[in-house]
């Protein structure tokens, strides 16, 4: 059944008029007749009445406008998300993440290359995030949190090693491969700016005890200058520890809980991304898998692989490769 002839029926059932419907549609009075006279072939029915040049909805036509009437909204308001989307996009990208560090580089190198694109970034907590996603607001995310939301879809980026940092004045600062357990006693110091402190919470859990927090704060400087004074210990994502000066600190290898976080980029499932937002999130997604491959490389050589039996892993393997 074509289309034209369900949006005929719809206007000549609500102007009643013949003649009128076919102004309004820019057709001929007949053709507009043999239109309809098609549409009632095809369902079996007769949709309208007509009395002495008078045209009105028979009982089986106010059924059945119902049902059109109610598909044509459907459609304007398609045609309206779509509008919203197209002009929420524009030629501004708008991304975010609910952890600092993981955006800077990409930003950066993504700039670097020459794109004269104009970027909103911003840090949201996570429920933060999935309502600005959900609203349009943003492109898309770079997270290490899982979504619950069958709106947003993740795709996974790579994992990425968690390492226990301490000061190299610390006892176990001398080995490079220790049980979290060993922590158990100490104090442990939490930035909030890259690590959630439930994670680390759960993370402990696995490990059989609860992490005493001495102090948290989305002050990495804060963090660093703690670890240093041996004020505690700290759970510190790979990428960090590859780009900072570990003066005075020590990066040591978990073995019996398996270390690691899962970064995906998100964004809701019908989300209409313009060029530049494009560009900006496939080039995202060759950044994180190269940058994987890099640090796996790179802790490779500094923690040569070992076997850790019975080694206890976060269920985080909940999105697709």
């Amino acid at each position: 059944m074509e289309l034209s002839l369900l949006y005929y029926f719809k206007t000549v059932a609500e102007m009643e008029n013949i003649t009128k419907a076919a102004e309004s549609l820019y057709i001929s009075q007949p053709a507009l007749s043999k239109a309809i006279a098609k549409l009632e072939k095809s369902l079996g029915v007769t949709l309208f009445e007509r009395r002495k040049g008078r045209i009105s909805l028979s009982a089986m036509g106010r059924v059945y406008y119902e049902y059109v009437s109610s598909a044509f909204q459907v459609l304007e308001q398609g045609e309206r998300k779509l509008s919203e989307l197209m002009l929420q996009s524009g030629d501004t990208v708008s991304v975010a993440a609910p952890v600092t560090g993981v955006l800077h580089e990409l930003i950066y190198d993504f700039l670097s290359g020459g794109e004269p694109v104009q970027i909103h970034q911003f840090y949201y907590e996570e429920s933060i995030l999935e309502s600005e996603l959900l609203s349009g607001k943003l492109d898309f995310a770079i997270t290490p949190i899982t979504i619950e939301n069958s709106e947003i879809e993740q795709t996974k980026l790579m994992e990425e090693e968690i390492f226990i940092v301490v000061s190299q004045k610390h006892p176990l600062a001398d080995r490079k491969y220790v049980r979290l357990a060993d922590f158990k006693d100490d104090p442990f110091l939490v930035d909030e700016a890259s690590f959630d402190q439930k994670i680390i919470k759960v993370l402990c859990g696995i490990a059989g005890f609860e992490p005493s927090i001495l102090l948290h704060s989305n002050e990495a400087d804060l963090i660093e200058d703690a670890l240093r004074n041996n004020l505690g210990v700290a759970l510190m994502p790979a990428d960090l520890i590859y780009r900072k000066s570990m003066r005075g600190l020590r990066a040591l290898r978990s073995t019996d809980v398996e270390l690691v976080r899962l970064l995906s980029i998100a964004k809701r499932r019908d989300r209409f991304l313009q060029a530049n937002a494009a560009r900006l999130y496939h080039f995202a997604i060759h950044y994180f898998q190269n940058l994987g491959r890099e640090l796996h490389e790179y802790f490779g050589k500094e923690f040569p692989e070992r076997s850790f039996e019975g080694q206890k892993r976060l269920g985080i393997n909940n999105l697709k490769d």
